[in-house]
């Protein structure tokens, strides 16, 4: 996997059951291929693809889960609390200039 954009990265971290894993040989290179879609409400929008890399379906999986994972995972540690009194959470993954333009337009 090249890269993921931060709007990519957002979706997978916070569809919850929604994202999806899946895996297909490619027959030209004798590997399989990962994907990472949206689910059928979502007519199975793709988000991410690992390439043909993997020796099997399961390696192929076990790697697409652990990406979904590490995702959920770094997003967390850079959740911020937004307000105390409300609660009110948010993802925070922007640099420090698009947070500052983005908390003083409001916020989610």
């Amino acid at each position: 996997m090249a890269g993921i954009t931060k709007i990519t990265a957002y979706i997978i971290a916070t569809r919850g059951d929604d994202v999806k894993i899946s895996a297909a040989f490619h027959k030209p290179t004798g590997k399989w291929v990962g994907w990472i879609t949206l689910g059928p409400e979502d007519r199975y929008r793709p988000l991410l693809d690992s390439g043909p890399y993997y020796n099997s379906e399961e390696e192929t999986l076990a790697a697409m889960k652990q990406c979904v994972a590490d995702i959920r995972k770094l997003l967390q540690k850079k959740s911020a609390l937004r307000n105390q009194q409300d609660k009110t959470y948010f993802v925070m993954f922007f640099s420090e200039t698009d947070k500052r333009s983005f908390e003083e337009k409001g916020g989610l």
